[in-house]
């Protein structure tokens, strides 16, 4: 399924939302694409605070034109985010599931980066009351404090 549309990294304050003894920070975390479509799923978990560092960190050096081509992946699973800069500030996400595209989309890079950096701070307070922190919420501040001179 190709679509042009919206893309939204969820990020949830849930039962799911928990540091393991040596600090990982696990949690729910999917993306919300258009209607309702869901990759890889609305109860998906994983290295959530790892995810969201990674995924701001390449959307980052898409929107700074530093590459035009980067593969983010899930943690738990053969599971990965491709996306393909194109013309006039837009991105082609492809959505995969063991090589499989699942659904495309094409949004603009700027509608991407602040959705991110929207997760990254809402994972970041979510952490900061629980009183956790990691090399990845860390990582994820710096990349909120560099990032905002990219619009």
């Amino acid at each position: 399924m190709a679509t042009t549309g919206n893309v939204s990294l969820v990020v949830k304050d849930d039962q799911f939302l928990t540091r393991s003894k040596h600090g990982t920070i696990w949690g729910t975390i999917y993306f919300h694409i258009s209607d309702n479509t869901f990759f890889p799923g609305t109860g998906w978990t994983d290295l959530v605070a790892a995810f969201v560092r990674v995924w701001l960190d390449q959307l980052q050096r898409i929107a700074r034109r530093t590459t035009t081509k980067e593969r983010v992946p899930f943690f738990d699973g053969p599971l990965f985010v491709d996306l393909s800069v194109l013309p006039e500030g837009l991105v082609e996400l492809r959505f995969i599931h063991k090589e499989e595209v699942k659904t495309t989309v094409t949004v603009s890079i700027l509608d991407l980066l602040r959705n991110a950096e929207s997760a990254a701070e809402s994972l970041l307070s979510m952490c900061y009351r629980k009183g956790w922190s990691n090399q990845d919420t860390e990582a994820l501040k710096g990349l909120l404090q560099s990032g905002r001179q990219i619009h």
